[in-house]
């Protein structure tokens, strides 16, 4: 399983630290709370249309609008973020994950708005588009980082490789729990208390994950004090 899940040459080709304890943890609160919004959104579709047929086609409909809100996003985000996303890596990691939760809830909401589930469906995709950005750049910093020892640079590449493995079986591990969960969670009530109880851990691994990383360089308000 080592040679799966860990960079060659591991303990002494990576920066040591306890980054991936709480980034393990904070991916399993994700995929967790995921599951709920998930479900949520599904209710959304079975209670807003009488007939299947037009129930699908409203579905579609919704997912093309979606996209277009996201990748939308994703360019202006890109355009305005840039250059800020690896000098400023660690808090740019803890923002993507509010902006991640930020989608979650929406979902979660969105069969009790309404006249506004649209709306709330399309500001969730909107939120993930700048999840994505911003936790792209900001992952790419702390590869670099943790690849990077005192005896030199190690492999970026099979670093991100053996990181997206384990992320993959963590989401995997978080859908199974989840699928056990939600036979157990049922009402409105328990739901919220489930789902903001996650969303509380998600981002107080999250805050610990980006409290331990020292970065061997300085961002942009350290840079200017000195």
């Amino acid at each position: 399983l080592s040679d799966v899940f860990l960079p060659a040459g591991f303990p002494a080709t990576v920066s040591p630290g306890r980054y991936q304890i709480y980034n393990a943890l904070q991916a399993f609160c994700s995929s967790l709370a995921g599951l709920i919004a998930s479900r949520a959104v599904l209710q959304g579709f079975r209670h807003g249309v009488g007939k299947a047929g037009a129930s699908a086609t409203h579905a579609i409909f919704l997912t093309v609008l979606q996209d277009i809100f996201s990748r939308l996003t994703t360019i202006v985000a890109g355009y305005y973020l840039g250059t800020s996303l690896f000098p400023e890596a660690k808090a740019y990691r803890l923002t993507a994950d509010i902006f991640n939760d930020a989608a979650i809830i929406l979902d979660t909401l969105s069969p009790h708005l309404g006249s506004f589930r649209v709306a709330s469906l399309c500001l969730s995709g909107a939120f993930r588009a700048l999840c994505g950005v911003v936790a792209g750049g900001s992952k790419a910093a702390l590869t670099v980082h943790f690849a990077t020892t005192a005896k030199g640079a190690g492999d970026v590449g099979d670093l991100s490789a053996k990181d997206g493995s384990k992320e993959t079986v963590l989401a995997l591990l978080g859908m199974l729990s989840g699928t056990a969960v939600m036979h157990y969670v049922h009402s409105t009530r328990a739901t919220y208390v489930v789902l903001f109880a996650l969303i509380a851990l998600h981002l107080f691994c999250n805050y610990l994950a980006v409290r331990v990383v020292v970065f061997r360089s300085l961002n942009r308000q350290r840079a200017s004090i000195v």
